[in-house]
């Protein structure tokens, strides 16, 4: 079993993308999710760090659970603990590595394992750390690209909707500068891109390049998006207000949804809040379900996931 401390930016979000990324329903107490798995998917953006679950226990049997507690199997030193009772535990590790022969050491800032205690609710969980969430997400907002385009999503928020989509094939079509498309292709997705805009499309080309990263580019109609070819899933962020420039979006995002059913069976898909995307898609696709994501001022973003009926 492993415990994965979630984001508490958007906890529901951040649960579904760490279910769907593993294939999995989880349970949640707070900010804890447990999932069931053997291996754990990085990548992750909502997740802030993922345990595996040595034990657990209570406060009244916390001493002599920890004392009997097969330690050496799990631990190589360095070693640090982390969480409640830190120095009674680290006590405990010390004894039982002493006790089979190795040489014991504690390095709290790069420990080789790290022990992580956690209180959920009436529980103690023992866990070792597997994976810290180090993502420099704050380092690739859309002003800081080489090309930045008003309508760009936070990159964290993009990684979500890729892991969301469960996928490794993916098109956006509305790509624009590529951010979902960088996300994608930073966390191993073959991504492709497709805009109607020939600058959107070179904009997206050069910021794809200064990461380092690659996605397949095409000048297209969203609304023809079937002569693509099938994929995995769609993830994107359809363009609306002021900056976009379309006359009619219903009828647009009507065309892209009927287009879309004919090449995947799922569709992750972010849009203004106050927008009734519902009446372009309920005649295509099924909503899975939705989340709302707080931008500022009031304004929110609407995530649907959605698949075939």
């Amino acid at each position: 079993m492993k415990l994965f401390v979630l984001s508490k930016e958007n906890l529901e979000l951040s649960q579904a993308e760490a279910e769907r990324l593993h294939g999995i329903k989880g349970r949640r107490a707070g900010e804890f999710l447990f999932l069931d798995v053997d291996e754990c998917k990085e990548g992750l953006a909502l997740t802030r760090s993922i345990h595996d679950i040595l034990f657990e226990t209570s406060t009244e049997k916390l001493e002599s659970d920890a004392a009997g507690f097969d330690w050496n199997r799990h631990v190589e030193p360095p070693f640090a603990v982390r969480g409640i009772d830190e120095k009674k535990f680290a006590g405990h590790v010390w004894r039982a590595l002493e006790a089979a022969g190795k040489q014991p050491s504690v390095d709290l800032k790069n420990p080789k394992t790290k022990i992580v205690v956690f209180k959920i609710k009436e529980k103690i969980m023992i866990t070792k750390s597997l994976w810290v969430n180090q993502e420099k997400f704050f380092d690739r907002r859309p002003h800081l690209r080489p090309k930045n385009h008003p309508t760009g999503l936070s990159p964290k928020l993009a990684r979500a909707m890729v892991n969301l989509a469960g996928a490794e094939t993916i098109l956006d079509p509305f790509c624009g500068a590529g951010g979902i498309l960088l996300e994608g292709s930073l966390a191993g997705r073959r991504m492709t891109g497709v805009d109607i805009d020939e600058r959107q499309i070179a904009r997206a080309e050069e910021n794809l390049t200064h990461y380092e990263v690659a996605a397949t580019l095409t000048i297209g109609d969203a609304t023809r998006c079937d002569a693509l070819g099938a994929f995995d899933a769609i993830v994107t962020d359809l363009p609306l207000g002021k900056n976009a420039k379309l006359e009619n979006p219903e009828s647009t995002f009507s065309g892209f949804f009927k287009a879309a059913a004919r090449i995947t069976g799922t569709v992750v898909v972010a849009t203004d809040s106050q927008f009734n995307l519902r009446k372009c898609f309920r005649k295509f696709f099924e909503e899975k379900g939705y989340f709302d994501w707080y931008l500022h001022k009031g304004m929110e973003k609407r995530i649907f996931l959605l698949g075939k009926p």
